[in-house]
């Protein structure tokens, strides 16, 4: 028997499942609704041009090489990877419980589980399902009852991943001072997605301490962590980034890309509200203006998400989160049909009451008519639909 034989089967991830049915899919008018970065109107990831310059600069470098890093990072960036921080919470604040928003990024709780499956994690409520608003008084009454001082709380500083919505100045003020009443250690993820670098992996971790002992104190654990973990960071990647950063020309570009990218997803998010509410589906869809970046929550089931894939060829991750940047003036002028769903195929109770099943090439929305339910295109005409 083979000696690899007695490994236990592994659920698949839920993010790389989707990405690889969509790519197994040959239906040419497949839509893919769930990527986790910036895509262009042709559907495929967008380069920056500032990347691209920043990239010929260092490979036309006679100085260049693939040398092995420093234990911190590239120097002119110091690159540290999420891991390293979720260690040395485990290893030196020795956390009781790591609190996450509900909903989050679902690769948080593996990070976690990996790095210490002791450590106790809990959820804070974040997302108001009814009203597509922030639960700010369910989280800070959850926090305030229950977290106990040294726990860990997950903050998405910018762009929640999935909701897309972001607390007020007024209420990122009360969350410090639950931290800071109840000796809560704040963590903030951000900048995630700023030069489109995704496979290169490019991080920061910027440590604040009250003194230079501290500092020096914390900066030895990260090394020690870095080296055990992977020995020598990745570089180009960092490269890249501080290429463009001390470059005040690239840094122009830079800037320039980013409002290339944000206007469209503001113009994908426009374009979605007004139709839906010319439409007339149930619910409230303010929210799709209010929060930013580039996801939304449909409030769609995993169920109601799996017909969408295999009937229509349309994908979304389980939980229902909409990535605006799949959707693309091309795709949205894709003629658009009427079907019928009887209701067996979507379930006892079809109907998702102020939640819209989106489609790229076909958007349509769940309402109850006379058939008793039909699918009713969102989108009629060829207007061009940018995104926020």
């Amino acid at each position: 028997m083979s000696l690899f034989g007695q490994i236990p089967d592994q659920v698949p991830d839920n993010t790389f499942a989707t990405i690889e049915a969509f790519r197994e899919n040959v239906d040419e008018k497949k839509v893919n609704l769930s990527p986790g970065l910036y895509c262009d109107e042709s559907a495929t990831p967008w380069v920056l041009p500032a990347v691209k310059k920043a990239r010929e600069i260092i490979l036309a470098d006679p100085n260049f090489n693939h040398d092995i890093s420093s234990q911190l990072g590239y120097p002119e960036f110091i690159l540290v990877a999420r891991q390293f921080f979720a260690r040395l919470m485990s290893d030196t604040l020795r956390p009781r419980t790591v609190w996450l928003s509900d909903p989050t990024w679902e690769n948080h709780t593996k990070i976690w589980t990996h790095v210490n499956a002791d450590i106790e994690q809990r959820y804070y409520p974040y997302y108001d399902y009814e009203t597509s608003t922030l639960d700010i008084e369910g989280m800070l009454s959850a926090l305030k009852s229950q977290a106990a001082g040294g726990d860990v709380l997950i903050l998405h500083a910018c762009a929640h991943n999935p909701t897309g919505l972001d607390p007020s100045r007024e209420q990122w003020q009360r969350i410090a001072e639950i931290c800071q009443e109840k000796k809560i250690f704040p963590f903030f993820e951000s900048f995630s997605k700023n030069f489109g670098l995704y496979g290169e992996r490019v991080g920061a971790l910027h440590v604040v301490t009250s003194d230079r002992d501290t500092a020096d104190r914390v900066e030895k654990v990260l090394r020690k962590i870095s080296r055990a973990e992977i020995s020598s960071t990745p570089s180009f990647g960092a490269k890249i980034v501080a290429t463009i950063v001390q470059n005040p020309d690239l840094r122009e570009q830079w800037h320039r890309d980013m409002k290339t990218m944000s206007n469209r997803l503001g113009i994908m998010r426009r374009r979605l509200y007004e139709e839906l509410t010319k439409r007339g589906p149930p619910g409230n869809w303010d929210h799709l203006l209010t929060d930013i970046g580039m996801f939304s929550m449909t409030g769609l089931s995993p169920e109601k998400v799996k017909v969408l894939r295999d009937t229509f060829h349309i994908y979304l991750f389980p939980t229902g989160r909409l990535s605006f940047t799949g959707l693309t003036e091309s795709n949205v002028d894709a003629a658009i049909e009427r079907h019928m769903f009887p209701p067996e195929r979507l379930g006892a109770n079809p109907v998702p009451r102020g939640n819209v099943i989106l489609t790229a090439a076909r958007c349509y929305s769940l309402v109850p008519s006379a058939s008793p339910y039909a699918i009713v295109p969102a989108f009629h005409d060829s207007e061009s639909p940018a995104a926020v």
